[in-house]
């Protein structure tokens, strides 16, 4: 439940006012605390941001448990078991506080941030266009002027000035700092004002500088009023002192969620003190780490420690707490599969259909144009191809061969369906998880997105058609209408990135969308009739055809190239293939409805991860 009081165990703490041995270092932790939050305060102001109306956050009793499913020999037969993840953990995070998850590898400390969030910029996007991109769908009815307002603040407050112009970058393309990143990643969400912020290790990966300016960033947010939770791995002492919370965990276990200058104290009178200069959160973290007999004591000791302590205060407290839940506004986080109606986190989306097209289609329109490496590449493999197969079939049209026209036809629809999905397949898996995270926090709809990705996938497959037929058709000398054969290669062009779109839908990894491409892609040339004629496949697997977009883009091509020659060359050749000069439409209706199919099938698909992102 939320509500405005700390956990009873961590006041219990507090009540007990045992002494340090180490005063003098606490004293110093305190002087620098504050300091911190004076400065973050100072800075906050010269920003002009407004201040926020945080909110409480408090977690009792929150437990975790996934099936699995494992082989039992002596049944022979296989038993389904449940994994805990989080184990019975409790605690709090006040308005204006900062709090860490610390714990070993598999601890659990994703999971409980995921939890208590609700949840189990772009490359090619400059800085102050990521923020801005933000702000326009996220602030709906607020003033363009405003926006632009708001962003400059932002941009100023996380010191990102140097780097407001600078493209972002990504897996392909250089941008800007780990650190840069990692304070746009911040700035996008400081949009909307929120009031508790959730970080998954937002300094992973960076020197003490770039993650001490980070740590640095959060703090200003919390003196603002918003609450920030964040998991952190090995952070130094002058990080973990800027922490106002600390909450450890080891496999699902709470063994300590209170303020972070008590924990000395806490792991002190369990006979595990910290050592004078050493970080108290590298100790904490060899302690829990140790796998030997006195490692696993430890961390019992520790767990059943302060679960005592919980369980204490608890029943010191049970009337008071009683009494606040009743007359405090609380909201109680269940999971989708326990009983009662639970509580569904969603973002909601203020922009319109408009507006997310819009903004959508101008960040994909200047993706695609400062890709240039990328663009030079698709353009010189185009032309290169289609020269290599017009000088190949040179005249092939002319000498009426229609095996070699077949051919030719052929590879021409082979190389516009790969240099059409190839490229489609590696972005679509690369954006997949900014696009889950975007979608997540209500930045735009997957139906939009779906929509803009269309359209500009529409106009590039227009261009590189047109391109590639432009060469081809005067070097072989084909004798068909061009525009019919332009708009069967355009419509396959679409098609197959349908295709790649679903296969990157369900793929998490570049890797995995490569190893699924050949399952989806090789069946599309074995059933076209050019390897094998489509009468010689097994008759049950025939249908298998009618499936197939790059069989009716090939059916257009040789019935428009063929449809004033009567030979009965021709007319086997098209017999064989179940090919008829009256069904072009057919075919032209097929590819159009195969690809609205597959694109439901990919918003589908994605509005159900979406779901347990």
């Amino acid at each position: 439940p939320l509500t405005k009081s700390p956990t009873h165990a961590e006041n219990s703490l507090r009540a007990e006012g045992t002494t340090l041995t180490r005063s003098a270092e606490m004293k110093t932790i305190d002087y620098r605390r504050q300091y911190l939050k004076s400065r973050s305060s100072s800075a906050c102001e010269e920003a002009s941001l407004p201040p926020v109306s945080g909110v409480d956050l408090r977690w009792e009793h929150l437990s975790l448990k996934i099936p699995t499913t494992g082989g039992d020999k002596r049944a022979g037969g296989k038993r389904q078991n449940d994994k805990i993840i989080l184990n019975d953990c409790s605690g709090a995070l006040q308005k204006r506080e900062m709090a860490c998850i610390i714990g070993p590898s598999g601890a659990g400390k994703t999971t409980l941030m995921h939890t208590l969030s609700g949840r189990a910029g772009r490359s090619y996007q400059g800085t102050r266009e990521a923020v801005s991109f933000s702000a326009a769908l996220r602030l709906h009815g607020v003033q363009a002027e405003e926006r632009k307002t708001l962003v400059a603040s932002i941009i100023r407050e996380l010191n990102l000035d140097k780097c407001a112009d600078t493209l972002i970058g990504g897996e392909l393309i250089r941008g800007i700092s780990g650190g840069e990143k990692r304070r746009v990643s911040i700035g996008i969400e400081m949009i909307t004002n929120p009031k508790i912020l959730f970080l998954d290790e937002p300094t992973s990966g960076l020197d003490s500088s770039s993650a001490y300016s980070v740590v640095m960033t959060l703090q200003r947010l919390c003196s603002r009023g918003c609450s920030v939770m964040c998991t952190i791995h090995q952070p130094s002492s002058e990080i973990f002192h800027t922490f106002d919370k600390c909450f450890l965990i080891v496999e699902g276990h709470m063994l300590y969620a209170a303020e972070s200058k008590l924990m000395p104290e806490f792991f002190e009178q369990q006979g595990m003190g910290c050592p004078p200069t050493f970080n108290m959160a590298d100790h904490a973290m060899f302690i829990v780490n140790r796998t030997d007999h006195q490692g696993i004591e430890d961390v019992k000791k520790l767990r059943e420690a302060w679960k005592e302590r919980e369980q204490k205060a608890l029943g010191e407290h049970k009337e008071e707490d009683d009494a606040a839940i009743n007359n405090t506004n609380t909201r109680a986080l269940r999971s989708p599969s326990s009983s009662g109606s639970g509580l569904k986190l969603a973002a909601h989306i203020h922009a319109g259909g408009c507006m997310q097209i819009g903004q959508l289609a101008k960040r994909e329109v200047l993706g695609l144009f400062r890709d240039k490496q990328t663009m030079m590449f698709r353009v010189f493999s185009a032309i290169f191809l289609s020269l290599l197969f017009g000088i190949v079939f040179f005249g092939v049209g002319k000498d009426n061969v229609p095996e070699s026209i077949y051919g030719a036809l052929t590879l021409i629809s082979m190389a516009t369906m790969f240099g059409s999905s190839h490229p489609q397949l590696v972005v679509f898996a690369i954006e997949r998880k900014a696009f889950l995270r975007e979608y997540f926090v209500g930045t735009y709809g997957v139906q939009w997105y779906f929509l803009t990705k269309f359209i500009v996938e529409t106009l590039v497959a227009f261009v590189f058609s047109l391109i590639s037929l432009s060469i081809v058709y005067p070097l072989m000398q084909l004798q068909g209408n061009f525009v019919a054969m332009w708009m069967a290669l355009f419509l396959l062009s679409i098609a197959s990135q349908s295709l790649t779109t679903v296969i990157g839908c369900i793929s998490t990894s570049v890797k995995q969308a490569m190893e699924l491409f050949p399952v989806a892609f090789v069946p599309q040339f074995l059933f076209s009739g050019f390897f094998v004629r489509i009468d010689q496949i097994p008759v049950w697997l025939q249908w298998v055809q009618w499936v197939c977009v790059f069989k009716y883009a090939l059916n257009i091509l040789l019935a428009v190239e063929f449809a004033d020659d009567d030979s009965d060359e021709v007319r086997d050749l098209l017999d064989s293939n179940d090919i008829n000069h009256d069904d072009i439409w057919f075919y032209v209706i097929m590819l159009i409805v195969i690809s609205i199919f597959l694109r439901t099938v990919a918003i589908l698909i994605l509005r159900l991860i979406s779901q347990g992102y």
